[in-house]
C-alpha cells in the first residue's frame, strides 16, 4: 500500500473532514487538490473502522447526534466521472459514516444516480442529519474553468432531487470571483431559486504558487493570477498550512443579494448544519468574532456548557430552522 493512497481524517474548525476518494479528474483550473498532489482519483485505502478509531482518538471529537459536523470529500470529488466502483465505495462510506448519528455533510461536483441518491437516504437517521451540496463557480465559463465536471444544471438537477426527497441542500458559489461569478450573480441566484436550493455559501479563493501556475493555464483564470491576496487562511480542511486567500469583506455584499433574493447565504457551510439542527457551530465563528461569522443569530441563543475535560456538550434544540 502506498502512502499516497492513505489519508486520515483531519479535525479542524470543529469539523471532521473524511475522504473516501483522493483526487479528481474534474481538471478545475483553480484546484487546491495539486498542493499535494491528487489528480487521478483513488480509493483512500482506510476502512471505515480505521477512520472511526482515528476520529474517536482525535481531542475535540463528539460522537453522536449533538457531536461533530463531518464532512464527506475533501481531497477527491467522491463521485468521479466515469468511476463506478469508486462511486459505490463513497456510497458505502457514506452510509456508514451516517450510522455514527453524527451531522453529516457530503459535497460534489458531478450529477449523482437516482439509486445512489436513495441508497444514502435510506442510512439517514434522523431529519437534516444529512447536508448535500454542490458548487457552482460560473454558469458561462464553467466548461473552460470545470471541463470535465457535469454541467451546473446537472449538479442543480441531483440537488433537486435531494431537496424533494427532505435533504436539505447547499449550493457552494466557491471560489467566488467577483469579475465572474459576481458578474453573474443575478443569472445564478434565479436558478437556485427555480431549482428549490435550500441554501448558499460564498467561498474565498485559496492559492499557492503551485495554484496560480495552474490558473495561468487556464484561458478564463489567468486573467485572475495578479489578484493581490488580502489574507492568509487556512484550507478548511487542512490544519497545518496557510494559503493566500481573497477577503470575505469582498463576499459580504453578494451574501446580502442572495439573502434578500430569499435564499438563506452564509460563509461556511457548517453554519447551515448548526442552523438547520438548532444548535451552536463548533466552529466558534461567532464567539472568536471571526469574519467568516455573518451574524446570523442562531450562535447567539445557544449555550454550549463545557464539562470537567474541556469538551463542549452541545445542546440541541428542536425549534432549530
Amino acid at each position: 500500500m502506498k502512502t499516497s493512497d492513505v489519508l486520515l481524517p483531519n479535525l479542524n474548525d470543529g469539523r471532521l473532514f473524511v475522504s473516501p476518494i483522493l483526487g479528481c479528474n474534474g481538471a478545475c483550473g483553480y484546484c487546491y487538490l495539486c498542493i499535494h498532489g491528487y489528480k487521478t482519483p483513488r480509493k483512500n485505502q482506510l476502512t471505515e473502522a480505521d477512520i472511526f478509531g482515528e476520529a474517536k482518538s482525535q481531542p475535540g471529537f463528539v460522537l453522536g447526534e449533538n457531536g461533530t459536523i463531518i464532512s464527506i470529500g475533501a481531497w477527491g470529488d467522491i463521485f468521479p466521472k466515469g468511476y463506478d466502483d469508486l462511486a459505490r465505495h463513497s456510497v458505502d462510506m457514506i452510509k456508514a459514516v451516517l450510522s455514527w448519528g453524527n451531522p453529516v455533510q457530503i459535497m460534489s461536483k458531478n450529477s449523482l444516480r437516482n439509486e445512489h441518491i436513495e441508497e444514502i437516504i435510506s442510512a439517514i437517521r434522523y431529519p437534516k442529519q444529512l447536508l448535500y451540496s454542490t458548487t457552482i463557480t460560473s454558469i458561462q465559463c464553467w466548461r473552460t474553468i470545470e471541463p470535465f465536471t457535469s454541467s451546473p444544471t446537472e449538479r442543480l438537477e441531483t440537488c433537486a432531487y435531494f431537496h424533494h426527497r427532505g435533504v436539505p441542500t447547499n449550493v457552494l458559489l466557491k471560489p467566488f470571483f467577483s469579475t465572474i461569478t459576481g458578474a453573474e450573480i443575478e443569472q445564478i441566484s434565479d436558478m437556485l431559486l427555480a431549482y428549490s436550493i435550500d441554501f448558499c455559501t460564498v467561498g474565498v479563493l485559496y492559492w499557492d504558487a503551485k495554484i496560480a501556475e495552474k490558473m495561468s493555464r487556464n484561458p478564463v483564470l489567468k486573467k485572475l493570477i495578479d489578484y493581490e491576496a488580502t489574507e492568509l487562511k487556512h484550507l478548511d480542511c487542512n490544519s497545518y498550512e496557510q494559503l493566500n486567500a481573497t477577503s470575505t469583506k469582498e463576499l459580504l455584499p453578494f451574501v446580502d443579494y442572495l439573502n434578500k433574493k430569499g435564499i438563506r447565504t452564509f460563509l461556511k457551510s457548517s453554519c447551515i448544519n448548526a442552523n438547520i439542527l438548532g444548535m451552536r457551530n463548533q466552529s466558534n465563528y461567532y464567539e472568536e468574532h471571526n469574519s467568516y461569522c455573518i451574524s446570523c443569530g442562531n450562535c447567539a441563543q445557544k449555550t454550549n456548557p463545557k464539562n470537567a475535560d474541556g469538551v463542549f456538550h452541545i445542546r440541541r434544540e428542536e425549534n432549530g430552522i
